[in-house]
Order: structure tokens, then C-alpha cells, then sequence
């Protein structure tokens, strides 16, 4: 579990006191600086929905058809959550424990490498699907001896890195 570092300095407090900071968005901003905040993780992103995406009735199907403007939102959208490293670390999850993270850092990356690569254009998808084939590759990214969501790590990467 990640620390939140509260920055923000208390009017009037003595000594450089530091104090949560008070406000609507004080506790994001403080998740933000902590690398724990819903848009550091991927977990909203900045921009405006589309109009077209806010509906007045629910639909009908839980199976839409797929826009290009809505792919290539979606491409933008995961290649910029991308890490420096190539991987895709916005995970939540962690039922078996911190431990087992690399595990789920691994099949993320790997499937947003898959999405990428079937429905990006070549050309700007081409270093960070790179990227991502290297970080999973990289002996480092693998957890020794944990095993808890082994199969997502081994076996979602291999479909990646053999599919060209």
C-alpha cells in the first residue's frame, strides 16, 4: 500500500507544519502526488466524452458497434497510459497480494499490446508495442517465486510476442 504525502502547508501553521489540504479535490490532488490518483492510474482521463457517448435511455445490448472515432480514442487512451518502462501498471487488483502484481502487470500489458497492435495504426503504435514486447521479455519483470496468477503472466505475453 502506497503513502499519501499531504504537501499542502496549514495557514498559519508553525514551524512548516504540514496538515492534509482542505477543498473538494484535496484528496486527489494529494492521490494524484502519490502515484495513486484516478488519473495517474488510467482510471479517468481528462478529456470530455464525446456527446454522442451520453445517452438518455440505457441500451438495449451490452454489444455496441465500434466507432472509429471511439478506436481511436481508445488507442490515444493506451498509449499514454503507458509507462516509460512499456508496461501498464494501473492494476487495483491485488487479491493475491502485493507479491503477485508483476503477475497482473504483465497480462495488462500484454493485452493493451494486443488492442494496440489489432486496432492502432502501425506507425504510431510501433514503439510502444516494441516497448511492451521488451519489458515482458525482461527477465526483471517476472516475480521469482510467486505463482499466485502465474497463467496470466506466462500465457498472455507468449500470445503477443507470437503473434507478428
Amino acid at each position: 500500500m502506497r503513502s499519501i504525502s499531504w504537501g499542502a502547508t496549514r495557514k498559519g501553521a508553525r514551524n512548516g507544519e504540514k496538515s492534509p489540504a482542505t477543498g473538494a479535490g484535496a484528496w486527489k490532488a494529494a492521490a494524484e502526488l502519490a502515484t495513486d490518483g484516478p488519473f495517474v492510474r488510467g482510471f479517468e482521463i481528462y478529456e470530455s466524452l464525446a456527446p454522442e457517448a451520453l445517452q438518455e435511455e440505457l441500451p438495449a445490448t451490452t454489444t455496441l458497434a465500434r466507432k472509429t472515432a471511439d478506436v481511436k480514442r481508445a488507442v490515444r487512451f493506451l498509449l499514454q497510459d503507458a509507462r516509460g518502462n512499456g508496461c501498464w501498471d494501473d492494476s487495483n487488483y491485488n487479491f493475491g497480494g502485493e507479491d503477485s502484481l508483476p503477475n497482473v502487470y504483465m497480462a495488462g500489458t500484454a493485452l493493451a499490446a494486443l488492442a494496440l497492435r489489432e486496432w492502432g495504426d502501425p506507425a504510431e503504435v510501433k514503439t510502444a508495442v516494441e516497448r511492451a514486447e521488451k519489458y515482458m521479455r525482461d527477465e526483471n519483470s517476472h516475480p521469482g517465486s510467486d505463482s499466485d496468477e502465474i497463467v496470466w503472466a506466462a500465457r498472455v505475453p507468449a500470445a503477443v510476442t507470437s503473434r507478428k
